[in-house]
């Protein structure tokens, strides 16, 4: 089973490409220009390259957001476009969720922050309890400094690589002496297509009638009930 992961959420591009545990393609791709372009481009070259067909694609997984409302709304319209035109179901994937899946550290507090602008950032808890990554909060939109102090001393932040936004983290904590542990990644079309498979084999196809970005209103920090 081939699956195709994109993530438009940001400023870089990511595509990847798996057929079951196999890793085809990942590819990562700084966005410039006209989006539907790049990404065209960058679907076609990579298809060629493995001499695969869309049609060969069994799944369509995409990062579904929060993150950058362009990237969302260009990626999402390019991604149904390719539904329609072909069938291939997609599957919606949470930015965050695809953030936090990059790190396999049991029993330890991940928290991604995308930069929001605004001083807002975007971030949800998440464990891995024993060997089970799961999401233990409400996805979020709050002042970073409320978020720095809600969070545990031993978590682990994954921050995205962005310079501007990695200088407004380091003169915050540095201000409130936080000794926080980070670690920085970029965006992966593998990780959403990985979770993207997990999802398809569930049957959580999303409804095209409904499928819009994630959108997050401001809230209070909290987890989940069952936490």
């Amino acid at each position: 089973m081939k699956i195709l992961g994109l993530d438009t959420s940001s400023s870089v591009l990511a595509l990847g490409i798996i057929e079951e545990n196999n890793v085809l393609a990942d590819v990562n791709v700084k966005l410039e220009g006209n989006l539907s372009e790049v990404l065209l481009d960058v679907l076609n070259q990579t298809l060629q390259d493995l001499n695969l067909e869309i049609k060969d694609l069994q799944a369509l997984s995409y990062s579904i957001g929060p993150g950058s409302f362009t990237g969302l709304r260009v990626g999402l319209s390019f991604i149904k476009g390719l539904c329609f035109s072909t069938g291939i179901p997609i599957v919606a994937v949470p930015t965050l969720d695809a953030l936090a899946s990059q790190v396999n550290l049991v029993n330890t507090l991940v928290v991604p922050i995308i930069d929001a602008k605004k001083d807002l950032v975007y971030s949800a808890l998440y464990t891995n309890q024993n060997g089970s990554f799961q999401n233990i909060s409400e996805y979020m939109l709050l002042p970073l400094d409320k978020m720095l102090e809600k969070i545990p001393e031993d978590a682990l932040f994954i921050l995205l690589e962005d310079e501007n936004f990695r200088a407004t983290w380091n003169k915050l904590t540095a201000e409130k002496n936080i000794l926080a542990k980070v670690i920085t990644l970029s965006p992966s079309g593998v990780a959403v297509a990985k979770l993207g498979l997990e999802k398809f084999r569930k049957q959580q196809v999303a409804d095209l009638s409904n499928l819009e970005p994630l959108y997050i209103s401001p809230l209070a920090f909290k987890t989940k009930k069952n936490a």
